[in-house]
């Protein structure tokens, strides 16, 4: 994590914050709460024979809340190779939506949207609520969009193998 220095007019490492394999970073703002980053974890590596590495694309990937300067973890949410996130607004709710890639064994793996809430308060401390939205159907998907036109809400997934060929 690094912040702009006005002084130096440069950035300046603050924290080096936990991934395992991350592909994407995504910030989002929870109203009347905080200010998060999500990293998308791709792959666990557990060891390597001969330098390649062995692991598991069913993984954690992390939330942290930024406070004091710092990213706090906050949650840990499960998924299967990981590639991004995109979070957005319905409404009072936060989403975050995660595309999943392949699970170890099928790059046809469902992305999912989370609904997340900051109740965190300075009696109790960080509280947020990371809780199962809803399962997209999508293949290999490796990135996601959402679309607001109007009064109309779309979110648009980029799959991109399907089975046999690419999408």
């Amino acid at each position: 994590l690094y912040l702009w220095n006005e002084t130096t007019e440069a950035l300046q490492l603050v924290q080096e914050v936990p991934s395992l394999g991350a592909w994407d970073w995504e910030s989002f703002a929870v109203p009347g709460g905080g200010t998060f980053l999500a990293v998308a974890n791709n792959f666990r590596e557990v060891s390597s024979d001969n330098g390649v590495p062995l692991g598991s694309f069913s993984t954690k990937s992390f939330l942290f809340k930024l406070q004091g300067g710092r990213a706090v973890f906050a949650a840990a949410i499960d998924t299967y190779g990981a590639t991004s996130f995109e979070a957005f607004q319905i409404g009072s709710a936060t989403f975050l939506g995660v595309t999943n890639s392949f699970d170890g064994a099928s790059n046809t793996v469902p992305s999912e949207l989370f609904r997340v809430t900051d109740l965190s308060d300075d009696t109790f401390g960080l509280n947020v609520q990371v809780t199962s939205f809803q399962q997209l159907p999508s293949s290999s998907a490796y990135d996601m969009e959402f679309v607001a036109v109007g009064t109309e809400r779309y979110l648009a997934v980029a799959n991109n193998f399907q089975g046999a060929g690419y999408a």
